[in-house]
């Protein structure tokens, strides 16, 4: 497979570093916990509203996000921060990366080979593709192993699933737009806004 890095200002700057603590849990790893439940979460809301969002006025599918939010994230200590940050990917998602209703959302959480993809989307001209969604909070940061790994499985199920049908993966990076890419599955690396598979584009080719 093609280096992922390879495309020009694609994630090219190094990781953060990460303090190293001998007796506590580090801040950095608390830090990590959360994002990760974030995420879990973002991708649930999103998963819930996305078919029934395209259809509506903005104002009233990010109603639905926020509606959603309320009945996903439960009413705990710490809840109200939680909340504002998966409304707030998620609502993004909706308006920047949502494709168009001629697109057929084929589901969230969907099976396949080695792991489950955030969300599946097909077209009658670009074909099937899988988006992975990140919530990551710097831009410009590298792919981590997991990131690699997902990538990497993605490309491979969906091949083998979907054949030359298969038009890749969108990673998606919801608090920031320039980083978001498309992985052809010949392992090329576009950003996802001068791509086919681009939102604006998705909505609109093929559309009577």
């Amino acid at each position: 497979m093609r280096d992922l890095h390879a495309g020009a200002g694609v994630f090219a700057s190094r990781p953060l570093p990460v303090p190293i603590y001998t007796n506590v849990q580090s801040p950095t790893h608390e830090r990590r916990n959360r994002d990760g439940r974030v995420g879990v979460l973002v991708h649930r809301v999103i998963g819930e509203v996305v078919d029934s969002a395209r259809a509506l006025p903005v104002t009233d599918a990010l109603r639905m996000v926020g509606d959603t939010v309320e009945r996903t994230v439960p009413a705990t200590r710490g809840s109200a921060a939680i909340r504002l940050r998966v409304q707030s990917h998620a609502a993004r998602y909706v308006t920047h990366f949502m494709p168009g209703h001629e697109c057929t959302f084929l589901g969230a959480e969907v099976r396949v080979e080695r792991g489950r993809v955030d969300l599946a989307w097909s077209h009658p001209d670009h074909g099937v593709w899988f988006d992975e969604v990140k919530t990551w909070r710097h831009a410009g940061m590298s792919w981590d192993a997991q990131t690699w790994d997902q990538v990497d499985r993605y490309m491979k199920a969906g091949t083998a699933q979907f054949g030359a049908r298969f038009a890749g993966v969108r990673l998606v990076v919801t608090g920031h737009t320039q980083d978001s890419v498309v992985i052809g599955p010949d392992g090329l690396v576009t950003p996802l806004m001068s791509s086919p598979l681009a939102p604006a584009v998705a909505s609109t080719v093929g559309a009577a």
